[in-house]
C-alpha cells in the first residue's frame, strides 16, 4: 500500500513528549521509526482533492506546533513501511541536519510586485512589439527587479539577527510577476521580527504601494525543508502530479 509522507522528526523528541493526534483527521496516522528518526505516514488517498490537501496541511500544522519537524509537500509518497525505513536510513544525515536547522523555527514570507502586466497580455504584446521596444521594456523590467533586490537587501539588514536563513525567488502570482522572499525565524524572536517587518513596510522604502506587498506566516518551514530534501532523492520519494 502506498503511504503518504507528512513529516519527519527526531525519535527522542517524539518519545519524550508524545503529542496527541489531531482531532477529526479522516486518515489513520502512524509513526515509523528508523534509529533516531521517525516519519509520520498514512495510507495515500485514492484520489487527490482539495479536502485531502487541506487535511494534510492541518496535520502538519498540528505537529509543527508541538515538535520540530521536517514538513513534506503534499503528494510525497513511498511504496510501504519498508521503503519509509529505507529512506530515513539512507537520508539520515540530511534529515538530522535539517532538524537542527529548523529547531524552534517558523517560516515568514512576503511578495513584492515587479510588473503590472499579466502573463497572457505579456505574451500577446511580445508577439507584436518591435525589437527595440522589447529591449526597452526588458531594460525597464530589469531595473524594477534590481530595485526590488536592493530593497530586500535593505530589509535583510533591518531584520539582521532575527532570522537564520532566507530564500528569494521570482515568479508569477495571481497574474503578476513578483519577487518572493522567505525567512526562517526562531519562534523566540517572532514578535520582534514581525514588528520590525511592519516598521519596514510602513517606512515605504519597499517598491510598490504598501498594500501591494503581501506578507504571510507564520507557517511550517516548507521552503527550507521538503523542497531540498525531495530534490536530493527523486527516486526514493515521489510527488503526485
Amino acid at each position: 500500500m502506498s503511504l503518504l509522507l507528512y513529516c519527519i522528526c527526531a525519535t527522542p523528541a517524539l518519545r519524550q513528549t508524545p503529542p496527541p493526534p489531531p482531532a477529526d483527521v479522516p486518515v489513520t496516522l502512524r509513526w515509523l521509526d528508523a534509529d533516531d528518526l521517525a516519519a509520520l505516514v498514512a495510507p495515500a488517498p485514492v484520489q487527490d482533492d482539495v479536502a485531502a490537501m487541506l487535511a494534510f496541511g492541518d496535520v502538519i500544522e498540528h505537529y509543527h506546533a508541538r515538535l520540530t519537524v521536517v514538513p513534506m509537500r503534499y503528494g510525497s509518497r513511498l511504496s510501504g513501511p519498508g521503503a519509509v525505513v529505507a529512506h530515513l536510513t539512507a537520508d539520515h544525515d540530511r534529515y538530522a541536519a535539517l532538524l537542527e536547522l529548523l529547531d524552534g523555527c517558523v517560516e515568514m514570507g512576503l511578495r513584492l510586485p515587479l510588473a503590472p502586466t499579466a502573463g497572457g497580455a505579456r505574451q500577446v504584446q511580445d508577439s507584436v512589439m518591435s525589437g527595440r521596444d522589447y529591449l526597452l521594456r526588458r531594460r525597464a523590467e530589469l531595473a524594477v527587479g534590481a530595485a526590488a533586490e536592493a530593497a530586500l537587501d535593505r530589509l535583510d539588514a533591518a531584520l539582521a539577527g532575527l532570522f537564520r536563513r532566507r530564500r528569494r525567488e521570482q515568479g508569477w502570482f495571481a497574474g503578476q510577476q513578483r519577487l518572493s522572499v522567505q525567512y526562517l525565524v526562531p519562534r523566540a524572536v517572532l514578535d520582534s521580527f514581525e514588528l520590525r517587518l511592519q516598521d519596514a513596510l510602513a517606512a515605504g522604502w519597499l517598491p510598490g504601494a504598501p498594500d501591494a506587498v503581501l506578507t504571510s506566516g507564520p507557517w511550517p518551514p516548507y521552503s527550507f525543508a521538503a523542497a531540498d530534501t525531495l530534490a536530493a532523492f527523486p527516486t526514493a520519494v515521489t510527488s503526485s502530479p
